[in-house]
């Protein structure tokens, strides 16, 4: 933990609760007389924040959420993890600091200090949330909108009997925080609107204060241990009044969720700290809890987390047992380093090694006569007196590992284990069973099946003590399909024929086609139209009635076809005052068949344009209706054909019976 000067850091906001259920310790035998902890020892429970499980971020950074509840001492060590549902939040101590009540996903819960079974206290469809223990221990303040509209002061017995309402109509009300002698409860309040503010209220509700009307948003209340004062957050920095609302002063730092020491020399609270986004693309947003101390004001960062809350001086928590054991050729090590005792230190390490013989000591060593298994037990006790117990079992004997390789040829087998081994000592014995009711030993052995099929294999090793190891496998007793197609294409358009494609012990059951420019298809003949020319590389996957596939790739180049003026003619009509000319374009492909759907665009002599489409003889008209009769005669010019895979290749244009061009015609008035 490092001490820094006091810096701007970014308040907390609205948080995502994302969850995966983490495993906790089990197996903890507890033996303790309840007494109080010696003064100035501390404890923190906080909401664990870090990487999401299971989502890493495609820019190579892990986003990071809320983990679940956990412990701590005042300085990030001794950390205990108690639940594991991200919902979690929310933390608030009983009075003799046994018990913790916290919110979770709109009900608010409670639940041994060291973990444990948790009990629902609201069980309502509302949204409870920021539990608040009065000094008593007989009654748990929250906020909820069970009564309609915005949330409001509620109060229940610590039992979750008997709810009523303490406070209403006053907007938003929200985070309460009682008075160290139980006779009032601080908490958020909305009387202006869009404005928060700080408000008091007796326990009994006949009184009720306003103690802040500054236009800075004030929340989050956390009286000092002598009730004096008042720590909150104004307009995101941590400031102090005195619990009648004056004095107010400003601690020029930046956070949320403010919890006093019980000596009152220093505040925990969370902050969000932005990360360099110029520097990273897409780093995580941290949220993580920091101290400061009152008396110089520093500041301090001591874990990734949020909404601390300090544990008043109560009853004295057992420690918690925890250790790993790795053992080889029977001498095994023992690490109970991860044991921690949330309120002290732990001072005493006795290990029953299940054997006959014991040991002391956070890490040690013991030889095991035999590899037979054994049920090692640790018991820790702390500075107070108090011991817990954690036990579980312990092979001396290194399991071997198995290891397998399948391959099949038709309907035969072959199955090699040899890869197979053991860390201190032989394997013996290698014991396959195929999966069709019939087994064999032997470190490779070779297996016919009766009828084709996939098989589940096991494979079971053991060492020359006994200790053993399984792994599966699949073995696929068939002959593969042979996958086989041709194509045709026409321009653009192709049609690909896989029903050569066979199986010779079964069924081509599926045809799946991936055509190389990122479309797909599936059924033994299937048409694909490319969207421009090129060469593609198509895959074709036949699978047969068992699964197996065979794949087959094959280049395909699809060109685009050219188009031009097949024919082109002119005819002219009379009108009493004036005279129409038609042009009929004829429009043909490079092996001169007819091109439907092609658009024809060209221009008459006085730059007027016109267009047509060809119908299914290939053919379209344009018409230039209302000449005058002292025109005697008009030009018209094709100036480009389009169409799909076509280009026009206006060198080609032709006009058989001469009348024209082949791009360009007159039309003579009638």
């Amino acid at each position: 933990m490092k001490n820094i000067p006091l810096a701007p850091l970014m308040t907390n906001s609205a948080l995502g609760r994302l969850a995966r259920i983490v495993g906790a310790f089990t197996l903890i035998v507890v033996s303790t007389t309840p007494r109080p902890r010696a003064e100035g020892v501390g404890t923190l429970a906080y909401v664990m924040h870090g990487e999401c499980p299971g989502e890493g971020a495609t820019s190579g950074y892990w986003p990071h959420c809320p983990l679940g509840l956990a412990l701590m001492h005042p300085d990030g060590s001794g950390q205990l993890q108690l639940t594991g549902d991200g919902a979690d939040a929310e933390p608030a101590w009983s009075p003799d600091g046994l018990q913790l009540a916290f919110s979770r996903s709109g009900d608010v819960y409670v639940m041994p200090a060291i973990g444990g079974t948790l009990l629902n206290l609201t069980n309502h469809p509302s949204a409870d949330t920021s539990p608040a223990w009065s000094p008593d221990g007989g009654r748990i303040a929250f906020t909820s909108d069970r009564d309609g509209g915005l949330p409001q002061l509620h109060l229940m017995n610590a039992d979750g009997s008997n709810v009523v309402r303490l406070a209403a109509a006053l907007g938003y009300v929200g985070e309460p925080a009682w008075s160290p002698d139980g006779s009032t409860l601080a908490f958020d309040c909305v009387i202006d609107v869009g404005n928060g503010d700080i408000c008091v209220v007796s326990a009994n509700g006949s009184t009720f204060r306003r103690l802040t009307t500054d236009p800075a948003w004030d929340s989050a209340p956390a009286w000092s241990p002598d009730g004096a004062a008042i720590a909150f957050v104004s307009l995101g920095q941590i400031a102090i009044m005195d619990a009648d609302g004056s004095n107010v002063r400003r601690l020029y730092v930046q956070g949320d969720r403010p919890s006093w020491s019980l000596d009152g020399t220093q505040i925990a609270f969370h902050v969000i700290e932005l990360p360099n986004f110029d520097e990273y693309p897409s780093p995580p947003i941290v949220l993580a809890v920091w101290m400061m101390n009152l008396q110089d004001g520093t500041v301090s960062r001591i874990t990734e987390g949020f909404d601390p809350a300090w544990r008043p001086n109560g009853a004295n928590l057992p420690p918690v047992p925890s250790f790993g054991v790795w053992c080889l050729a029977h001498v095994c090590s023992f690490d109970a380093s991860y044991s921690v005792d949330p309120d002290g230190s732990i001072n005493r390490y006795v290990w029953d090694f299940g054997d006959g013989t014991t040991g002391s000591g956070a890490v040690v060593s013991h030889t095991y006569p035999s590899g037979a298994p054994s049920i090692a037990s640790l018991t820790v006790s702390d500075d107070n007196g108090a011991t817990a117990s954690r036990s579980r079992t312990v092979e001396p004997n290194a399991r071997p590992f198995a290891y397998a390789d399948v391959t099949c040829h038709g309907r035969t087998c072959s199955f090699d284990g040899s890869r197979s081994g053991d860390y201190d000592g032989t394997i013996v014995s290698y014991i396959w069973r195929f999966g069709d009711g019939t087994a064999a030993s032997g470190a490779t052995v070779d297996h016919t099946y009766a009828t084709p099929g996939i098989y589940p294999v096991t494979l079971t090793v053991t060492d020359n003590e006994g200790a053993s190891a399984a792994i599966n496998r699949t073995a696929a007793a068939s002959t593969p399909p042979l996958a086989s197609f041709t194509f045709t294409c026409r321009e653009l358009a192709c049609v690909f024929d896989a029903s050569a494609s066979t199986d010779p012990d079964g069924t081509v059951a599926r045809y799946e086609w991936a055509f190389g420019d990122n479309a797909r298809g599936s059924g033994p003949i299937v048409s694909h139209t490319y969207p421009v020319p090129g060469t593609f590389t198509v895959q074709l996957i036949a699978l047969d009635n068992l699964g197996l596939l065979n794949v087959q790739y094959k280049n395909v180049t699809v060109p685009y076809d050219t188009a031009h003026v097949g024919d082109l003619d002119a005819t002219s009509s009379a009108q009493p005052s004036a005279w129409n000319a038609t042009v009929t374009t004829t429009v043909h492909d490079s092996r001169h068949a007819v091109v439907s759907g092609a658009l024809v665009t060209g221009l008459w002599n006085d730059g007027t344009s016109a267009t047509c489409t060809t119908n299914a003889e290939g053919q379209c008209a344009v018409i230039r209706s209302g000449i005058p009769r002292k025109t005697t005669s008009v030009g018209f010019s094709v100036t480009n054909v389009t169409r799909a895979a076509f280009v026009h290749q206006a060198a080609d244009d032709h006009d058989p019976d001469g009348s024209s061009t082949g791009s360009a015609i007159v039309v003579i008035k009638p």
